[in-house]
């Protein structure tokens, strides 16, 4: 992750999904920026409670499209960084 830890990250998760409940359009809106600005890179596990998270929020505010569009490229992002590191061993 870029700027974060994997421990801030959990913390933020924490925090967002003890909200959700109660403000699903502002924890759609920081998942989003956190999405952006920390790329969930090197904690699939994280990335994993992200994206569990912005589905029950997609459910609340019926924002489908927008609440896949970040962590599919958080995903992306993931997935090519480790192509990177194949192609760099190979």
């Amino acid at each position: 992750m870029i700027g974060i830890t994997a421990a801030e990250m959990a913390a933020v998760l924490d925090r967002l999904d003890e909200r959700a409940e109660l403000a699903p359009q502002l924890t759609r809106d920081a998942l989003i920026e956190l999405a952006a600005t920390a790329p969930m890179i090197e904690a699939d596990p994280l990335y994993g409670r992200a994206c569990a998270l912005m589905g029950r929020v997609a459910l609340a505010t019926g924002d489908y499209a927008l609440a896949v569009e970040p962590l599919t490229a958080a995903w992306q992002a993931f997935t090519a960084a480790g192509d990177e590191v194949a192609a760099a061993r190979a």
